[in-house]
């Protein structure tokens, strides 16, 4: 739901997360996700994502562009 992902955003600025929030259309529904941007290497971006999730209890997908 975007007013969720709008909470979040909003939390993560608070903690200075850098975020934004996209769009994505998955099997006719409009997903609004929060994105995080990674590090330069898979390996950073993987613990800092796990290190998210810990600290706020998120669940996160890693999507390479």
């Amino acid at each position: 739901m975007r007013d969720n992902a709008e909470q979040m955003k909003k939390m993560l600025d608070t903690q200075k997360i850098d975020s934004k929030i996209i769009t994505r259309e998955v099997q006719s529904k409009t997903l609004y996700c929060v994105w995080i941007p990674g590090k330069d290497e898979f390996n950073d971006t993987l613990n800092y994502a796990n290190e998210l999730k810990q600290l706020y209890h998120l669940d996160f997908n890693i999507i390479k562009e």
